[in-house]
């Protein structure tokens, strides 16, 4: 008894179309509506690619998140970080830059173009450091004002304005 092609199965293959390259089965190509690619991203559109520079992750104790996430390894030190509550993403980006073991954690938004294999990381987020800097200086203007001369801050370390801790003045 032979298949009878409904129209719901043409239109989703017409959605979705396999080829090989030079009729070799190794070298797949595959070609996806715009539609159905979006609807793949969807559910990874507020998720964070993470790399952590030489050493390994040890987020959980770092983030002090409300809720918790989820970790996918993507190869060659990067990870995919989803979020179970929007606050937790939105506390993470703004409270950095982060140092893990004396090595900054880099991160930026999760796109679909990503691929592991040729990721660089081409900038990150720096914190400047004021050795025996004076508590009267623990100003968010001034330290702002003396942060231009070095480059554009970015923010100033709210420990050091609430002078409970100075070690780190401003991110770059």
């Amino acid at each position: 008894m032979g298949m009878v092609e409904s129209a719901s199965t043409r239109h989703k293959m017409e959605l979705c179309r396999i080829e090989y390259e030079d009729r070799n089965q190794l070298l797949l190509k595959v070609h996806l509506d715009d539609k159905v690619f979006t609807e793949l991203c969807y559910p990874l559109c507020d998720s964070l690619t993470v790399k952590l520079l030489e050493k390994n992750m040890i987020l959980k104790k770092v983030w002090h998140l409300a809720k918790g996430f989820e970790l996918m390894d993507m190869g060659h030190g990067f990870f995919m970080v989803k979020f179970n509550q929007e606050m937790d993403r939105i506390k993470v980006m703004n409270d950095g830059p982060y140092m893990i073991f004396d090595h900054y954690l880099t991160f930026r938004t999760w796109s679909p173009s990503f691929v592991s294999t040729t990721a660089k990381i081409n900038w990150t987020l720096v914190w400047a450091r004021i050795p025996y800097l004076n508590f009267v200086f623990y100003d968010e203007g001034f330290l702002l004002a003396l942060g231009l001369a070095l480059e554009t801050p970015i923010k100033v370390d709210i420990n050091t304005v609430n002078v409970t801790r100075g070690k780190f003045v401003l991110a770059y």
